[in-house]
């Protein structure tokens, strides 16, 4: 499984869609498991998640989701 294009799916599915940033930023297991739409094991699925946090810029809570997604659209 590539763990980098696993991160790279669920970023793009973030940053593009206000709801899901707000799926992933108060939990972040079970919206990596939707996006994906197959069981990880535990181990794959940290390491998406932290790398997703990782490319947000390790910023926690809405806020920060809600900021990069709004650079997206000017």
């Amino acid at each position: 499984m590539d763990i980098k294009a696993l991160i790279e799916k669920v970023f793009n599915k973030v940053q593009s869609d206000p709801s899901i940033a707000a799926s992933f930023t108060s939990d972040p297991k079970a919206a990596v498991k939707r996006i994906i739409g197959e069981e990880l094991s535990g181990d794959v699925l940290s390491k998406v998640v932290s790398g997703v946090q990782e490319k947000l810029g390790g910023q926690s809570g809405i806020g920060g989701a809600i900021s990069k997604i709004g650079g997206l659209f000017g």
